[in-house]
């Protein structure tokens, strides 16, 4: 016989008087809790897990209310973080929500759990310098775990040169217990642009304890993207080991917007380090560090120290080539000409190694290039020590110091047995096909910029060239066949030997004044003084063209040589003969200069 059911009207009554038991339970545990809470025990609470995290006291004003639900809380109305030694506000919001530990509560305790900041406006005051690992530790040791979250909040890092503002802050830093990792997630506004920002980092009481963890960082915005993750501690010793990844995405916009560099555009292209990295008390090495600037890739490494008077950066750095003759591949922007030089600009030192088997520049190719950089104590050595120019060897040193003005130093650079018809194409001089050229240049430059130093160098430059060929219509074609006092280039094409070619010249920025420029061959010869143009080309130079007497007499003249006398003109690509007191055809001077003897 089966069971009868159960009357449908009697479930229905034990279903409300469960619901009516509850409802009843609820309620005496509401009073019970609301009996717990006391708003002052609460407040104190706050201020204390407060006091924690800024690492000094404070006082915490605002209406309070309880709230039960949905968790149990107290939540504070115009609320203002005041400094307990009387000082400034350090924070004022629209409301602080402060949700309660409900086991710490069942147990008759009142323990923050989480603050939720609504609104604030937090103000943080600099000491003035960087904050060490000390500082850090010392603050680090009164935490107590607590999760706070920031919803449209602004945060001023007031500093003597200047606050910087955070906008539209939302951000949660979460350590529910003192075993936890602390996770920080955050998204906000600087200098205009939109940050946003990964940390989880081992447990404080773990770090300070001696014990070491896993660390990860990311931040990501338009200008800058970094990545970092591995392994450390605090104390006994500080360090770090992992790997970073940093990119400057667009080094123009990173610098509008963090400063640096302070020339806005010095830089461009993309700039990108990653690889492995070591981090102590003392600085932070990437022993095997890959480097990519604007596409030209390298491999090396490098090392930052700032446990010394000045920041010091050091390494060295092999490049797979280096390619500056476009805009994709070039590193480096309009503003390099303003980049400062001088002592105060100055606030790192250096101490670099550069190679790279080719670097292309603008009609230059330099191969097998090995450079460095040093700048210490405002002393400043820049040096090619190895390098290839057309297959032949070359060098250059600059020595300088950093003074309050700029910099002071002296330039040389030379090189030996090159290619004169590659030579004569740097400056654009046509018709010269064969040729050995050595060429010495020795000066001083005085300036506050780079792009200053380059128009302010001066100095003496000689070239001395052997078994020349040029071919061209020209005034130093073959002068044997002129008897005119002032002779006139022929207008055809001429090929001219010429055992040696030497120059003189003082250079100052672009202008060039020529001390003696001396062509000497089998059957003439040719002597000049004069000026010169280096950005126009132009030329004036006054002189003689020498050739052999056909019926010499040296008792009567002196000389077994007929002086013709001669002035060029024009352009380093179009030099033209003209009458020794004419005016220079293009961009000399108006009074002629000393002839050379």
């Amino acid at each position: 016989m089966a069971p009868s059911a159960a009357p449908a009207g009697s479930t229905r009554l034990k279903r409300s008087a469960i619901a009516l038991l509850v409802i009843v339970l609820a309620s005496i545990g509401v009073l019970v809790v609301r009996a717990t809470i006391a708003v002052e025990t609460a407040r104190q609470e706050v201020e204390d897990a407060l006091t924690s995290l800024v690492g000094v006291p404070v006082r915490l004003t605002g209406s309070p209310t309880v709230r039960l639900l949905p968790w149990p809380s107290v939540r504070f109305e115009h609320v203002a973080v005041e400094r307990g030694d009387g000082g400034p506000p350090l924070a004022r919001m629209d409301g602080l929500d402060v949700r309660l530990d409900v086991a710490a509560l069942l147990l008759g305790r009142l323990r923050p759990e989480e603050l939720r900041m609504i609104r604030p406006d937090i103000r943080v005051e600099s000491a003035g310098r960087r904050p060490s690992v000390v500082d850090f530790v010392a603050v680090a040791t009164a935490w107590k775990p607590v999760t706070v979250s920031i919803e449209k909040g602004r945060v001023t890092f007031a500093a003597p040169d200047g606050d910087e503002h955070f906008e539209t802050v939302d951000a949660r830093l979460s350590w529910p217990r003192l075993s936890a990792n602390l996770l920080l997630r955050a998204g906000l506004r600087w200098r205009g642009e939109a940050i946003g920002l990964d940390l989880e980092a081992p447990s404080p009481e773990r770090l300070l304890a001696g014990e070491e963890g896993s660390t990860s960082l990311r931040l990501t915005s338009a200008p800058l993207r970094l990545s970092l993750s591995g392994e450390g501690g605090l104390i006994a010793p500080t360090r770090f080991e992992g790997s970073a990844d940093i990119e400057i995405i667009d080094a123009q916009r990173f610098a509008r917007w963090t400063g640096r560099p302070r020339t806005p555009d010095l830089l461009a292209g993309r700039i990108r380090l990653d690889g492995p990295l070591s981090m102590d008390a003392r600085g932070v090495t990437m022993p095997n560090v890959r480097v990519d600037l604007a596409g030209n890739r390298a491999g090396g490494a490098l090392t930052l120290r700032w446990d010394g008077s000045r920041p010091r950066l050091s390494g060295t750095v092999a490049f797979d080539e280096l390619d500056f003759t476009g805009d994709r591949r070039r590193p480096y922007g309009r503003g390099w000409r303003d980049l400062a030089i001088d002592r105060a600009s100055q606030t790192r030192d250096f101490d670099l190694r550069l190679s790279a088997p080719r670097i292309r520049l603008p009609g230059l190719t330099l191969d097998r290039v090995a450079a460095s950089l040093h700048v210490s104590e405002g002393r400043l050595a820049a040096e090619i020590g190895n390098a290839e120019l057309f297959g032949k060897p070359i060098s250059a040193t600059l020595r300088g110091t950093l003074v309050a003005t700029g910099l002071e130093a002296r330039l040389r650079l030379g090189g030996d047995d090159l290619p004169f018809a590659d030579i004569a194409d740097l400056v654009e001089a046509p018709g010269v096909e064969a040729g050995r050229a050595s060429v010495v240049f020795e000066g001083d430059a005085r300036c506050a910029t780079l792009g200053a130093c380059l128009a302010a160098v001066d100095g003496r430059l000689r070239l001395e060239a052997r078994a020349a060929r040029v071919t061209g219509s020209s005034p130093f074609a073959d002068m044997s066949r002129f008897r005119p006092i002032v002779p006139q280039a022929n207008g055809g094409t001429v090929t001219s030997l010429w055992d040696t070619v030497t120059l003189d010249m003082r250079l100052q920025g672009p202008r060039a004044t020529v001390d003696r420029a001396e062509i000497l061959g089998q059957n003439a010869r040719f002597l000049f003084a004069g000026k010169g143009d280096l950005a126009s080309g132009a030329l004036d130079l006054i002189g003689h063209a020498f050739f052999p007497a056909h019926r010499p007499d040296v008792a009567r003249s002196g000389t077994t040589e007929v002086s013709v006398p001669m002035r060029i003109g024009g352009t380093l690509q179009r030099p033209e003969a003209m009458a020794r007191d004419a005016a220079p055809t293009t961009g000399g001077q108006t009074q002629p200069p000393a002839v050379p003897q």
